[in-house]
């Protein structure tokens, strides 16, 4: 928590709230889906990577 405190001094920084179980399950699904988009696209290694990056920022 010390290595992010400055963030939440930034104007735009973060900003700590309570967790949302709506939210979460929805990331999860679009993680999933992104993962498996990244499955099916082994011959296309641009999509693929970006695929797996969005799988990844959205877990």
């Amino acid at each position: 928590m010390e290595m992010i405190k400055w963030c939440m001094g930034l104007k735009k920084g973060l900003e700590i709230v309570e967790p949302n179980k709506n939210l979460s399950k929805v990331y999860i699904e679009k993680s999933e889906k992104a993962l498996d988009a990244a499955a099916s696209l082994k011959n296309n290694k641009d999509w693929e990577i970006s695929s797996s990056y969005y799988a990844i920022v959205k877990a």
